[in-house]
C-alpha cells in the first residue's frame, strides 16, 4: 500500500456521517459505543488467557552471556514488538525455577509497570523467552491476534489505561483489570484480519520512513564529520583553515535565575516573557511545547533571545544531556528568555555564520570536549568560559556558508520525511478509530 492508497476509497470502504445520538441502520449501541449489529462485545478473558511474567529470585541477576534462555524486560518492549538490541539472558541454573513464565510467537505482551499498556508481538528469535514480571502474557487467543493487538494499542483501550494511572507511587496495571478490558469484535475472523492487514500496511509505511530517516541521519552525521573538519573540501575552496576559540566570535550568557514560587506563571501574563528550559531543546530543535512564563522584570535585556542565538544545556542531572543545543529562530512575535540551567552562545562577529557554529556544537569534537571538562567534577555544570574556550577549525566566511547550505539541504529533507511520518501516524489513528468500531467497513460481502 502506498501513501496515496491510504485515502479512503468509496469502492472499498463505507462511511456515513451521523449525529452523535443517532444510531444508523445496521448498528447498535454498546458499552464500547456504536458498532455493527453483527459484531460482538467481549471481555479480554473470554477471548484469551492473561498471565503474569516473573522476576528472577532475590539476589540473582541476568547475564550478558548468551544462554538458550533469553529474558524480555520492559526496556526491551516497543509498540508492536520487542527490540533485540540489548537482550539479556537467564543463567542456566535459574531457568528451571521460572520456566513456566515464558512467552511465545503466538502470544501478545502488555506492559503493566513503568510505561503502562505497551502492546506487541513476540519476534521469532524470542519464541519461548522468559517474560518480566512487569509485563503480562496474552495467550490462547481465539480471534485474530493482529486485530486484538491493534485494538489493545488503540485509544479505545489506551484511554482506559490512562484513566487508571495513579499519582505518586509507580503506576501498576492489575492483572484482573486487564482481563476485563472490553473488546468489540467483527463476527468473522476474515473481517478481523482485513482490518489488521490495513493497519499493518500503514505500520509498514511508517517503518520504511523510519528506516529512511535513520539513513539520512547517518548521511548527515558522516557529512558533518567530513565538511566541518576540512577532511573534505567543497569545490572552489583551498584557503587554509584557522584554529580559533568560540570566544573570538561571540559570547556565552547564562540564563535567568528565578524564584519558582513568585517569578513563574502557568499562563502568559502582560508582565511575563516565555521561558525556555532544557526540555524545550530536543535533537537540535527548540520546541515550544511545555513553556513556562517568567516575570519580565527579572530578565536582563541581554537575556532576551535573538534570532540565531544558540541555546545550550549548561547543567543537568544527566551528564549526557549537558551540552545539547538548539538554534533559536522563532519569529512569532513573542518574547523569549531562557532558564538558569541554560546558556546562550550569541555570535557577534561578521566573520562567522551562526548556523555553522551551531553545527560545530553538534559534532563529536564538542561532545568529547565537554566530557573532558566534566570528568574532573561531580557536578554536571558548564561555565560560559567553557563554551567560549572551545576550539575549532574555521574556514573563511564564504566556505562556512557553502558548508551550511549543504547541511541545510539534508536538514530540510529530514524535516520533510518527519512531517510525512507524523502525517501517516495521524492517518493511522484515524483509521484505528474508524475500522475498530466498524464506522468504516472493509467491503467483503461473502465474509461479512
Amino acid at each position: 500500500m502506498t501513501e496515496e492508497q491510504l485515502r479512503l476509497d468509496d469502492s472499498k470502504y463505507i462511511s456515513e456521517e451521523h449525529s452523535p445520538d443517532e444510531i444508523p441502520p445496521g448498528y447498535k449501541k454498546t458499552e464500547v459505543g456504536v458498532i455493527p449489529e453483527e459484531w460482538k462485545v467481549s471481555s479480554l478473558d473470554s477471548i484469551a488467557r492473561v498471565t503474569s511474567g516473573k522476576r528472577l529470585p532475590p539476589g540473582r541477576s541476568l547475564t550478558d552471556n548468551i544462554t538458550p534462555y533469553p529474558y524480555i524486560r520492559v526496556s526491551d518492549l516497543r509498540w508492536g514488538g520487542v527490540s533485540l538490541n540489548s537482550i539479556k539472558y537467564v543463567p542456566y541454573d535459574l531457568f528451571p525455577s521460572i520456566r513456566q513464565y515464558r512467552i511465545f510467537e503466538e502470544d501478545l505482551f502488555i506492559s503493566v509497570a513503568g510505561t503502562l499498556g505497551l502492546v506487541g508481538k513476540i519476534p521469532p528469535p524470542l519464541h519461548g523467552a522468559n517474560l518480566t514480571e512487569n509485563a503480562d502474557r496474552i495467550t490462547d487467543i481465539t480471534c485474530s491476534k493482529e486485530y486484538l493487538m491493534y485494538y489493545l494499542m488503540s485509544p479505545l483501550v489506551q484511554n482506559v489505561i490512562d484513566s487508571l494511572k495513579t499519582v505518586g507511587a509507580q503506576p501498576k496495571l492489575a492483572l484482573t483489570r486487564i482481563r476485563k478490558f472490553v473488546i468489540s469484535l467483527p463476527s468473522t475472523e476474515v473481517e478481523q484480519r482485513a482490518i489488521a492487514e490495513a493497519l499493518t500496511d500503514v505500520d509498514n509505511l511508517i517503518a520504511s520512513l523510519d528506516n529512511l530517516i535513520s539513513k539520512k541521519q547517518s548521511i548527515k552525521k558522516a557529512t558533518m564529520q567530513q565538511l566541518l573538519t576540512g577532511r573534505t573540501r567543497l569545490p572552489g575552496f583551498k584557503q587554509k583553515w584557522k584554529v580559533e576559540t568560540l570566544g573570538k566570535f561571540g559570547s556565552c550568557l547564562r540564563g535567568v535565575s528565578y524564584d519558582p514560587t513568585t517569578d513563574l506563571f502557568t499562563t502568559e501574563m502582560t508582565n511575563s516573557v516565555r521561558l525556555l528550559r532544557a526540555n524545550n531543546v530536543q535533537k537540535g530543535i527548540v520546541e515550544k511545547e511545555g513553556l513556562q512564563f517568567v516575570n519580565k522584570n527579572i530578565v536582563r535585556e541581554d537575556q532576551i533571545l535573538r534570532k540565531n542565538d544558540i541555546l545550550l544545556c549548561m547543567a543537568n542531572g544527566s551528564r549526557d544531556l549537558v551540552g545539547k543545543t538548539g538554534l533559536f529562530d522563532a519569529e512569532d512575535g513573542y518574547t523569549y528568555s531562557f532558564g538558569a540551567f541554560m546558556g546562550c552562545f550569541r555570535c557577534e562577529s561578521k566573520e562567522v555564520n551562526p548556523r555553522f557554529v551551531f553545527y560545530l556544537l553538534n559534532t563529536k569534537i564538542f561532545r568529547d570536549y565537554i566530557r573532558v571538562i566534566l570528568s574532573g567534577s561531580s557536578i554536571n555544570n558548564l561555565k560560559p568560559i567553557d563554551i567560549e574556550g572551545a576550539e575549532f577549525s574555521f574556514p573563511d566566511y564564504a566556505e562556512q556558508n557553502s558548508i551550511v547550505l549543504v547541511l541545510l539541504d539534508i536538514d530540510y529533507e529530514l524535516q520533510a520525511l518527519k512531517r510525512r511520518r507524523e502525517k501517516l501516524k495521524q492517518i493511522k489513528q484515524g483509521m484505528m478509530q474508524q475500522l475498530l468500531t466498524g464506522r468504516i467497513r472493509l467491503l467483503d460481502k461473502e465474509a461479512v
